[in-house]
């Protein structure tokens, strides 16, 4: 209506500045209620300031400022909010959002300037108006100055409320007329009303096709156009109904615009403007190179995402690059901290993108993005680059396909939850039936609660529409639109969200369940179409003809043969493995020879502080506090140079831990790390140890496979014992069941290459002389999380130190057992393949498994598990 009366009078929309004025005059007032919430979360809280004064101003009516009165039932909160945003508007100018300000011009305007006379009929109170939009109609009455025409005014108050159409005594029938009406009577269930439980919404979107196709072929009189689809307002299920109906050869009329597609342009700018900001996120990074508008070819972009996603930030140019890629290489490795060289960067960022054919609308989007960044940027003042704010102006919404739309009106009509309906049906099918929707729950106000609200109503002269009257017109809509239906209603309520997660049905199944005989509760009207009883329940379920079952092959689990020794290389000698290697090889031979060919796929996820990146900082600072050759730190020491190392590890390690989102985290490590240093260093002292070596690099061999490694500490005692010493950043009990099991690997393999294998040059003089002297070696695990030792020896530690368990000797008897056998399989050419309680049987022993999880084929390819007569 108001673009109409625009045209009559000759007048353009009006545009102002409201969302910049909006957003310089919120930062401006610093004492305001807002100014907190605005710092942790500047568009977010911008955004409800911008919706919360739009909905005064709107309901305030033309002429009026927004400012408090005298008198009030306003709370004292109330009181404040209504006085911060009355200077908000203040600071602005006073200026108004573009509707309102479009119907200023319009009620402003002098009547002679129409070209042409806009009558408005309307049925007196419906629909709800805002005082503004009252105030428009009331401008448009006075200037058409012409009588009503009557038969119009009766078609109008006809069509707009009409009765309900279902069939009398129907179930249909009963439910239009008393679903929201208290103390309902009740009548029988019958197929006019059906409510089902559905997987997902698109599960919805095939069901009501299947059950369309299967009315229209077994009701030729019933056209298409009678049948209607009634769908939440927020676009959730339209892409579903889109591709179902599609490929069902079903056309819909009201479903608006192209299938969407991603806005590669929108994303490859946010991302390239997320990286300039470092520490650049991983995950970032390596989207950007993967980009298909990137200046090179998609697969050297996948490669070059998969080294970043494997810790490598700065992979090098392949050879094959073209030029403009080594550009953009060298682009993204340059640091733009400052408006002025982001903007050059942008600028060279634009003009690198590559795209034809289908790509160059989304080349187009990414410059169109680069030029508001580029203004956004020629506004700033000062050196500091407002990164939050720059993102938010880079639009990544899904985009039109651009493919053609056909537009019916003689196809299933489309409802959206807010709006009337537009045409009578006899068949309804209601699609995302879930809790919030259907209809929505009221609008609540994180500004002024509901007395609030009333109290604006009451004393100041605002027409809010509470929270009562809110839920009492959705009712009312969703009435109408059930309303207009003449035969049946079908109900479809997904069990499960996008994500897998489960969803409740509309709370208006609440009421629905009081209306019907035999319905004791809401549950009891949904039928699951999981369930085969309930299927069989439900007329015009579109079911496929029955049909014998297809057997597939049974996959015959065996060990693969490969008829070579694995355990060497392609010159054909034997090929080293690392003490964790040989963990992998205990728990997951197949695991182990994934990783060994390098077909393990990488982990494609966001950077986050997990126990392995936790591990490898605290031995770092592990690492740089206890020296060889030097004398224990002392306790002021440690806690003085913890934070200095932890953050040097941080910056060359996990640098997305330097972010202010990570402070929490990064100071529980610290403190993790500095208690697990001060007691390590006690127990070092009341040990009498001394340090040997530090990251020693070691070699030997068990079973004639060679072995690498480097020792985490090698530490003597005054009785001539050598410890090597593995920090675990974890709890000791399922280490200490290992020990306790004899599935320990890792230092006794380290324990074995000391004592028969080689040191790197030698180590230091005092590893050298320790081991030229005999001493008896044993092993030492230091867990750090509850910083408890434990060893394979017995009686090396004196009584009176605490924290210390000696578990005796035999801690990797059994898991040596196991690794021969994997080792002779392996020489044979054979990979022994897991069994499918492995799991379970790893973890009663102590045994970590996380090699069953490096990839998806160690399990899909596992042996079933052994018969209970078996395992005993």
């Amino acid at each position: 209506m108001v673009d109409q009366a625009c045209k009559a009078y000759l007048l353009k929309s009006v545009e102002t500045d409201w969302n910049d004025r909006l957003g310089e005059a919120s930062r401006e007032r610093t004492d305001a209620f807002w100014s907190e919430s605005l710092k942790a979360d500047p568009d977010g809280s911008v955004a409800i300031l911008s919706r919360e004064l739009r909905r005064l101003l709107a309901a305030l009516g033309p002429g009026r400022d927004l400012a408090p009165v005298g008198k009030s039932w306003l709370s004292d909160r109330g009181k404040r909010h209504l006085a911060d945003l009355s200077r908000l508007h203040e600071t602005m100018g006073r200026v108004l959002p573009d509707d309102l300000a479009t119907i200023q011009s319009l009620l402003v305007a002098d009547g002679t300037d129409a070209h042409r006379i806009v009558k408005v009929y309307r049925k007196i109170g419906f629909p709800s108006l805002s005082p503004w939009q009252e105030a428009l109609l009331g401008k448009l009455a006075t200037d058409a100055a012409v009588a009503g025409d009557p038969e119009l005014e009766t078609i109008l108050a006809g069509s707009l409320i009409p009765a309900p159409a279902g069939k009398a005594k129907s179930a249909l029938r009963h439910l239009q007329e008393n679903l929201f009406r208290p103390g309902p009577s009740k009548v029988a269930l019958d197929d006019s009303v059906t409510c089902l439980g559905v997987r997902d919404s698109l599960e919805a979107a095939e069901i009501a096709a299947g059950m369309i196709q299967k009315t229209l072929d077994d009701n030729s009189r019933l056209g298409t156009s009678e049948i209607g689809l009634l769908l939440p307002g927020d676009g959730s299920c339209e892409d579903a109904v889109r591709e179902v109906f599609f490929r069902a050869g079903l056309p819909v009329s009201g479903l608006e615009g192209s299938p969407r597609l991603r806005n590669l342009g929108g994303e490859a700018v946010f991302l390239f403007l997320a990286t300039r900001r470092r520490p650049a996120p991983a995950m970032a990074l390596a989207a950007l190179y993967s980009s298909p508008l990137m200046p090179w070819d998609p697969a050297i972009g996948n490669r070059l995402a998969m080294r970043i996603m494997d810790g490598k930030f700065d992979p090098e140019a392949p050879a094959e690059m073209p030029s403009e890629g080594r550009r953009m290489m060298d682009l993204l490795r340059e640091k733009h901290e400052e408006p002025k060289s982001l903007t050059e960067a942008l600028k060279t960022f634009g003009s690198l993108l590559t795209g034809s054919g289908t790509m160059a609308r989304h080349i187009e989007a990414a410059r169109a993005a680069l030029d508001s960044l580029g203004a956004a940027i020629r506004r700033i003042k000062g050196k500091e680059v407002p990164w939050e704010e720059l993102a938010s102006l880079v639009p990544q919404d899904l985009v039109p396909s651009g493919a053609g739309l056909k537009l019916t009106r003689e196809g299933v009509a489309l409802f959206l939850e807010g709006e009337e309906p537009w045409r009578p049906v006899r068949i309804l099918f209601v699609l995302g039936f879930s809790g919030g929707r259907f209809p929505a729950g009221p609008d609540r106000s994180p500004v002024f609660d509901p007395p609030d609200t009333a109290a604006l109503n009451s004393d100041h002269g605002f027409a809010l529409e509470t929270p009562e009257e809110g839920m009492a017109r959705r009712r009312g809509l969703f009435l109408r639109q059930l309303g207009a239906v003449g035969d049946r209603v079908v109900f479809l309520a997904p069990l499960r969200d996008a994500m897998g997660e489960d969803l409740a049905p509309s709370g208006t199944i609440t009421f629905m369940s009081r209306l019907f005989k035999g319905i004791q509760a809401p549950e009891d009207l949904l039928l699951i179409l999981e369930r085969e009883s309930h299927r069989s329940r439900v007329k015009g379920l579109a079911v496929a003809p029955p049909a014998d079952p297809v057997v597939s092959g049974v996959l015959d689990i065996r060990d693969p043969d490969l008829k070579i020794d694995l355990l060497l290389d392609g010159s054909g000698k034997p090929r080293p493995l690392s003490a964790s290697g040989f963990d992998t090889l205990m728990v997951s031979p197949l695991a182990w020879f994934l990783q060994r060919e390098d077909i393990v796929p990488l982990r494609w996820a966001p950077e986050e502080l997990d126990p392995m990146t936790k591990g490898t900082l605290a031995h770092e600072v592990f690492e740089n506090l206890f020296r060889a050759g030097t004398p224990l730190p002392a306790a002021g020491m440690i806690k003085s140079a913890a934070g200095k190392l932890l953050n040097e590890a941080i910056l060359r390690l996990a640098p997305f831990l330097t972010g202010t989102e990570w402070y929490v985290e990064r100071r529980n490590l610290l403190n993790d790390v500095e208690t697990a240093a001060l007691r390590w260093r006690e127990l070092l002292f009341r040990c009498g140890a001394s340090i040997l070596g530090v990251e020693t690099s070691l070699t030997g061999e068990f079973e004639g496979v060679p072995i690498r490694g480097r020792t985490d500490l090698i530490l003597s005692l005054p009785s001539g014992g050598i410890f090597v010493v593995d920090y675990k950043k974890s709890t000791s009990r399922s280490r200490r069941k290992c020990m306790e099991e004899g599935y320990d690997l890792q230092a006794s393999l380290y324990r074995r290459m000391l004592r028969f294998g080689k040191v790197a040059d030698g180590g230091v003089e005092a590893l050298s002389r320790a081991l030229k002297e005999g001493g008896e070696i044993g092993v030492l695990y230091y867990m750090m999380d509850d910083q408890r030792a434990l060893t394979d020896t017995s009686g090396w530690i004196p009584r009176s130190v605490s924290g210390v368990q000696e578990l005796g000797s035999e801690i990797s008897r059994n898991g040596e057992v196991l690794v021969r056998e994997r080792i002779r399989a392996l020489r044979s050419g054979i990979i022994p393949l897991n069994r499918e309680n492995d799991a379970e049987t790893f973890e009663k022993i102590g045994v970590k498994t996380y090699a069953l999880e490096d990839s998806p084929l160690v399990m899909r390819f596992a042996h079933p598990a052994p018969a209970e007569e078996d395992v005993e």
